[in-house]
């Protein structure tokens, strides 16, 4: 068996990949022995060859003789390892590793680098030598190609205890090089513990009452409240796993059956009567504050591998992925049988009795929300960890007790999830600003649909949060809205009191908003320089429509000439309005117009590598809710074609004028996010006359004028003067009623 760990109760080893494969472990186990096979290379050919080797009846030195044989030119470093568990042992050699890192027990770090590779003579030497550790004599060994993080390790390899501290601290800052590492860790054993053992008969009575009590104990040893929630989320949803698993026997796939066709929790109900089954909790809280839960379940287990790659059409494995990046590591072992999980147990001192108006969290504790979701062990989990910030709570299981709720307390805030019985989210959200158009809704969903994310930002819902979600990210949403939402009470209150203000008041009032207005006017003046328009080196036609809301645009667009055959079009629509979505958009064509001027005078343009740089770039300026929507066209006038990545924009247009006909290219991602990794770029076939057209979506989002309009006006007309007739027109007086930026660009050949 192949996975990404290894892990037993007195070690673990773990591997690491950012970009291509370095790393294998195997399961080589037979009846009689424990043994795994652990390797490490930069030639994955090495790896394919240690994968499809057969294992059985050989000895170690006969499998180095193999892969020697086999690979004795390579000039790779190569480093293979064996475990063996039976005589508590561990084996390795290693070629020309550059980076080895040896820690035994009450001795230094040992360290082993070589010289750089072209300066080595030679790598597979003929002589070579096997070292072996006993596995108790062993505290860390750490294999990796990377100068930086080597460095970081021997500088921080104290408080180094998962492959998690090394990513999360070294691999997300600017050190983002691809490279690969493989972790072993036996020091944990020797780190002194408080242990306590659970054993109960697998109901859910005895389940929560179990989870109340662990709660309690925590909040005893650890002050801080975010911790502590984390934890008991976690341990809920691993509980919850060897329970339905364990206790009852649902396979992964029969829970996603039942799932499917919402009975679930009929069955369940059905099932826990007869359930007769017990569940092991072992809860070790170590002296350096770690925490580490071990749940263990007598029934039939279950591939624990398929969870590590959830899609969005699975609901299984979900809650099991959320407690993976909740926690600091997670493992299973005897074949899903037995779950064990770590987090650290924060001593940072609990909230004071006088909050700091700095504090995020007193901002949501001045508000009320409302929380609606149908799933009942997410709604009790998160349902605890919201009771805590916020002065009032309001929950409901449907978007028809939620609307109820809504219309009888008017609450401040409102969470809620798509998909519910009676009535779904979006459907609720929709009742809702009919008439309120102010409060704030954040949208939870499991599904990474455009479809939904278009039709919920038409309906006015704010923020998103992606299943499964995060207790961090759920804090930084959450207490974001409820900032900006009582700033803007506080603002509406100075504002009846300024509304009283002398004369003389006011007027000063007035000549600092004047101050104000005119420093944003220099600096959408800046903006606008920012913006790239070749359209006039053309020798197809285009025009633009640019129309900001307010003073600073959060819609930008480019149209930057790459060389005589094509051109690249763009428009960016950053979230929100102001400031904030003005600075997004700045920054972004920005980046995006020097990139280009760089590779097209270096001749090198490459549509799939600017937006790869671009959606690196810009991640690091994205707050952890923010999104950006933009549209990449890149148009061949030679070759009657393009190629479009759409980021949650409304359809592109496209009109053959010879045939009459108009074809929609629907958006091919969601929104850009912070969390965003796989996009799409897509071609587009265009006829030897044709116009296009692609937009921001302010120009159709309200009742004047909508995309069906928009579409019968583009099927009409053949000029871009034509359609924006037919838009203003719409407007009952002169003074468009415009509620977002607007932004369109209109590209027309229509040939000699």
């Amino acid at each position: 068996m192949h996975s990404n760990y290894l892990y037993r109760d007195d070690f673990f080893l773990e591997s690491f990949d950012s970009g291509q494969k370095h790393t294998t472990i195997l399961d080589i186990s037979t009846k009689y022995t424990q043994k795994f096979f652990f390797a490490f290379s930069a030639n994955s050919k090495v790896l394919e060859f240690i994968e499809n080797f057969s294992f059985s009846n050989q000895s170690f030195l006969q499998v180095i003789k193999e892969i020697r044989k086999e690979f004795y030119n390579v000039e790779d470093s190569i480093f293979l390892g064996l475990i063996d568990y039976s005589q508590k042992t561990m084996s390795y050699i290693e070629f020309n590793i550059e980076y080895l890192f040896i820690k035994k027990v009450n001795s230094d770090l040992k360290i082993i680098h070589h010289e750089p590779k072209e300066e080595r003579e030679h790598t597979f030497d003929v002589k070579f030598h096997i070292k072996s550790i006993a596995l108790d004599n062993l505290e860390l060994l750490y294999i990796l190609n990377n100068d930086s993080c080597s460095q970081y390790f021997e500088n921080n390899c104290k408080d180094i205890l998962f492959v998690k501290d090394i990513v999360k601290n070294f691999y997300t800052k600017k050190n983002n090089t691809p490279f690969s590492f493989m972790f072993l860790n036996s020091l944990l054993p020797k780190i002194s513990n408080t242990t306590y053992h659970y054993s109960i008969k697998a109901k859910k009575d005895n389940i929560h009452k179990l989870e109340d009590e662990i709660e309690e104990l925590l909040n005893s040893r650890c002050n801080n409240i975010e911790t502590v929630s984390s934890a008991i989320t976690i341990l809920n949803e691993l509980i919850l796993n060897a329970y339905e698993h364990g206790a009852l026997k649902i396979s992964s796939e029969k829970k996603q059956k039942l799932i499917e066709e919402h009975t679930f929790d009929a069955y369940l109900k059905e099932s826990e009567d007869s359930v007769d089954e017990e569940l092991e909790i072992e809860l070790s809280i170590y002296d350096n504050h770690l925490l580490k839960v071990s749940i263990k379940d007598y029934g039939d287990g279950f591939n624990f591998l398929k969870t590590a790659n959830v899609t969005s059409s699975e609901y299984r494995g979900r809650g099991l992925l959320m407690s993976r990046k909740m926690s600091e590591a997670l493992f299973f072992s005897e074949n899903g049988k037995k779950s064990t999980f770590f987090i650290k147990l924060s001593s940072a001192i609990e909230l004071q009795e006088e909050r700091d108006i700095n504090d995020p969290k007193f901002y949501a504790q001045q508000l009320s929300i409302l929380y609606v979701e149908d799933d009942r062990v997410i709604r009790d989990v998160f349902g605890k960890i919201l009771k805590k910030y916020t002065q009032t709570l309001f929950v409901a299981e449907n978007g028809v007790d939620g609307l109820e709720i809504y219309d009888q307390f008017k609450p401040d805030i409102i969470i809620t999830d798509i998909e519910m019985p009676e009535m779904d989210g979006l459907e609720m959200s929709a009742k809702i600003r009919e008439s309120d158009f102010e409060i704030p809704i954040i949208l939870t969903t499991a599904y990474n649909d455009e479809n939904v994310f278009l039709e919920a930002i038409d309906i006015g819902v704010d923020k998103f949060l992606i299943k499964p979600i995060s207790l961090d990210k759920l804090q930084k949403t959450v207490f974001k809205v409820a900032k900006d939402l009582y700033l803007k009470n506080e603002a509406k209150k100075r504002f009846a009191i300024e509304k009283r203000l002398k004369s003389k008041e006011l007027s000063e009032l007035k000549s600092r908003n004047k101050y104000i207005t005119a420093e944003q006017k220099l600096a959408f003046e800046k903006e606008k320089l920012i913006i790239k328009d070749d359209s006039k080196e053309l020798n197809i036609q285009c025009e633009i429509y640019y129309e900001p809301l307010e003073i600073l645009s959060g819609d930008i667009y480019g149209i930057c000439k790459i060389d005589k055959d094509e051109t690249l079009f763009y428009i960016i629509d950053s979230m929100g309005k102001g400031l904030s979505a003005a600075v997004t958009a700045t920054l972004s064509a920005a980046f995006i117009n020097r990139a280009i001027v760089i590779s097209t005078t270096k001749g090198t343009f490459n549509l799939e590598k600017l937006i790869f740089d671009y959606n690196e770039y810009i991640k690091s300026y994205l707050l952890e809710y923010e999104s950006v929507s933009l549209s990449f066209i890149l148009v061949n006038q030679k070759t009657f074609s393009a190629k479009h990545a759409t980021f949650g924009m409304y359809p592109i247009l496209a009109k053959d004028l010879i045939k009459g006909e108009i074809i929609r290219y629907k958006s091919n991602n969601p929104p850009l996010t912070r969390h965003l990794e796989n996009y799409n770029i897509e071609k587009l076939n265009l006829a030897k006359k044709f116009n296009l057209i692609f937009y921001s979506d302010g120009i159709i989002e309200h009742e004047e004028f909508s995309l069906s309009d928009l579409k019968e006006s583009f099927q009409k007309r053949d000029t871009f003067e034509e359609i924006k007739i037919d838009f203003e027109s719409s407007f009952k007086t002169k003074k468009f009623a415009y509620e977002d930026d607007i932004t369109a660009i209109f590209i027309s050949n229509q040939g000699s």
